[in-house]
């Protein structure tokens, strides 16, 4: 039979992309390209929808929550506005003096506005930075351990089971608290932003002012720098993690630190079908090889020189610094770590149920719901052909030409005439949300550049990135569609990011900020238009691309190296 995941052209033709829902709905590209399996997806989204509801009502944002909605296997989402436009006014905005009324009598708005204006007085996100760093991230750090020093192997059912349940349990509560603290990074930002926009200073180059204000992103050369400090003094080949352990006892303490810290935590995107770098040891040791090589490079180029900053902006400014790095220093603990434990009670459990032919594969278990996991542990195995043919569906759908937009448009209110506390939060948000992204350019070769320095490297090319990981070498350029925070543990590897997503303050440009790696963000279509193992330039201040040399074999020796 005919793998159903080898699409036929002719299915395309039958498959309808319907709304979801009212409103407009825009394709998750920038974290779920593949879109969700259904395991996480039962988690995600209400956990995602909840936690964002919190957030926007603290900041008062004029916004109800951010709804995730799944068409044919991939992911939508839509930003739920507090209140729906009435269907006679669909895809038009509201008249100013509706918008006048709105915001001054519906209690909703009122609280909104309420809540704004506190939040700029009080600077709540200095208390919501605070409450991270001083409870929620330990909490959620030893939860994560907690569950992580459970031996699933040695649990009979009845207790992985448990396990299962806390482990998804533990998912729930950190994706709920990373949407909870979503708005911090938005907010302080997008604030120090629009007061910079109004010194003249670009939004891209106010952007740069922040580098170093996330040190999350660089944690992984710290906490390697025992080891790399030893593997410069010892000067010989690295191929294994037992040879980065031969280092010495003190580099043996610190890879087995980080082995703790991150070895669990996913990899390449969100979803527990991503493979966590304790599967991928390859990613440590080429990371040390070329922090390593980095280490001997004795003459580093030189930064650009930081534009002046007016004194007006001093205060945005450093309230900015204070949520920048929020946002890459709780995606590991809340979304990377707990995805990483219940993927392995979730493969756990899938193995258990091939020996007793409950599945075909350990990874089908990633497409039963959670009572359905529950359930066949318990004794109620379910069909494994039906099975099967839910991953082989979802697999075929995939291959979709998915639209990136559904429904009507819906165009932006004008709160010009809103309170003055919901204007500044409303400007806030859209001039960040709008870094996130980048404007296409005419020439297929050309983003948002980060960096001032000019590199070279064989590329690898993946629309996939575990495919690019499996094979990523020191020096390599990486070319994907997105990147991650979980990206942060494998990244210290390449000596240039190109990237599809994203804009100058998507996690690709911060954490290729903090690391002073060259990279050109927002090139659409990378993937398509580089081919894999060419010499590739990167110049971040044209933000261009150029391929040198055609591609090469997989198993050519990187360039530079």
């Amino acid at each position: 039979m005919q793998d159903p995941s080898i699409q036929d052209p002719s299915i395309q033709d039958s498959v309808t992309f319907d709304p979801p829902g009212r409103g407009r709905w825009q394709r998750e590209v920038a974290h779920f390209p593949r879109g969700q399996t259904p395991l996480y997806r039962a988690i995600y989204a209400p956990a995602s929808a909840d936690g964002m509801r919190a957030s926007l009502a603290r900041y008062g944002v004029a916004g109800s929550h951010l709804q995730m909605a799944y068409v044919n296997d991939f992911s939508y989402v839509r930003l739920v506005p507090l209140v729906e436009t009435p269907r006679a006014l669909a895809g038009r905005p509201a008249p100013k003096a509706a918008t006048w009324l709105l915001t001054r009598l519906v209690p909703l708005f009122r609280q909104r506005t309420r809540a704004a204006r506190i939040a700029f007085e009080t600077r709540v996100w200095r208390d919501d930075d605070r409450r991270w760093r001083d409870a929620q991230k330990p909490a959620v750090e030893a939860a994560n351990l907690a569950l992580q020093d459970e031996p699933v192997d040695a649990m009979d059912d009845r207790e992985l089971v448990d396990h299962i349940q806390r482990a998804l349990d533990n998912l729930r509560n950190g994706i709920h608290l990373h949407f909870d603290l979503a708005i911090v990074n938005l907010v302080t930002v997008g604030d120090f932003l629009v007061a910079a926009e109004a010194e003249g200073i670009e939004p891209a180059v106010a952007v740069s002012l922040l580098q170093g204000a996330s040190p999350a992103s660089a944690e992984v050369v710290a906490l390697l720098e025992p080891v790399v400090r030893a593997a410069v003094t010892a000067g010989r080949p690295l191929t294994t993690i037992d040879d980065l352990r031969s280092l010495g006892p003190e580099a043996a303490a610190a890879i087995d630190d980080y082995l703790r810290r991150f070895g669990h935590r996913v990899v390449a995107a969100f979803d527990i079908d991503q493979a966590t770098l304790r599967e991928q040891p390859h990613l440590i040791v080429n990371a040390v090889r070329m922090l390593t090589r980095n280490a001997k490079d004795s003459a580093p180029a030189a930064s650009a020189p930081a534009p002046d900053v007016p004194d007006r902006l001093a205060g945005p400014l450093a309230e900015a610094t204070a949520g920048y790095g929020l946002r890459d220093d709780n995606s590991g603990p809340t979304l990377h770590w707990p995805a990483g434990l219940a993927r392995r009670a979730a493969l756990e459990a899938g193995a258990r149920l091939v020996n007793r032919g409950g599945l075909h594969a350990p990874e089908h278990a990633f497409e039963l719901q959670p009572a359905e996991l529950v359930a066949a542990l318990d004794g109620a195995s379910p069909d494994p052909d039906a099975i099967a043919a839910r991953a082989a569906r979802r697999r075929a759908n995939l291959t979709l030409d998915a639209p990136a937009t559904l429904g009507p448009e819906e165009p932006i209110p004008d709160l010009g005439a809103a309170p003055a506390p919901l204007r500044r939060a409303a400007a806030a948000i859209l001039i960040a949300s709008s870094l996130f992204d980048t404007d296409p350019k005419d020439d297929p070769l050309v983003g948002t550049g980060i960096g001032d320095r000019i590199v070279r490297g064989r590329a690898r090319v993946a629309a996939d990135p575990l495919d690019a990981l499996a094979v990523l070498e020191p020096g390599d350029v990486l070319v994907v569609p997105f990147t991650t925070p979980a990206y942060n543990a494998v990244l210290p590897i390449v000596s240039g990011l190109i990237v599809e997503e994203g804009g100058a303050i998507s996690h690709a440009a911060i954490v290729a900020r903090e690391l002073g790696i060259a990279a050109i963000i927002g090139i659409r279509g990378a993937t398509r238009h580089i081919p894999d193992g060419a010499e590739v330039e990167l110049d971040p201040k044209r933000g261009s691309v150029r391929v040198v040399t055609a591609g090469v074999s997989s198993g050519a020796e990187p360039a530079g190296s």
